[in-house]
């Protein structure tokens, strides 16, 4: 997705209701846990981010690219659900015209082996392959899913 050279890839979870605020507010952020805060550190701008809805979803439904690295923020303003603190200002949101569903990917990204993988997480960094196989499953037609 992204034509930066040194440019990487994040699996981004998200629940529907903060996923539509990230696309008004252009605005992505996760919680201060020590996993999440030292991973989100690393989301340099121009990094692609995949959005992965978390319920009721459960699919990979939309885009961005990172437009700045990690800030912090001490409010919790627009999120009603909880404070997320480490945040990044996003590019437009982009819905995919088809959702990946969990099942089309689970066991062939690397670090999703199966749905015990997203227990916990925020972020999950990506290879290039993932990244390859994602791109590649959003162009599939829908009956190879």
């Amino acid at each position: 997705m992204t034509d930066n050279a040194g440019s990487r890839a994040w699996f981004c979870l998200i629940p529907a209701e903060n996923l539509a605020l990230a696309k008004r507010e252009r605005v992505w952020g996760v919680p201060d846990s020590p996993k999440a805060r030292g991973r989100v550190k690393l989301i340099k701008p121009g990094d692609a981010l995949y959005f992965y809805v978390i319920h009721p979803t459960k699919a990979i439904s939309a885009t961005s690219i990172a437009e700045s690295a990690v800030f912090v923020e001490n409010t919790k303003a627009p999120w009603s659900d909880r404070f997320y603190p480490f945040r990044i200002k996003l590019g437009p949101v982009k819905d995919l015209k088809r959702p990946i569903p969990f099942a089309s990917f689970v066991g062939r990204i690397s670090r999703i082996r199966n749905r015990f993988g997203l227990f916990g997480m925020t972020l999950i960094p990506l290879t290039e392959d993932d990244e390859r196989l994602i791109d590649h499953l959003q162009r599939r037609p829908k009956t190879e899913h």
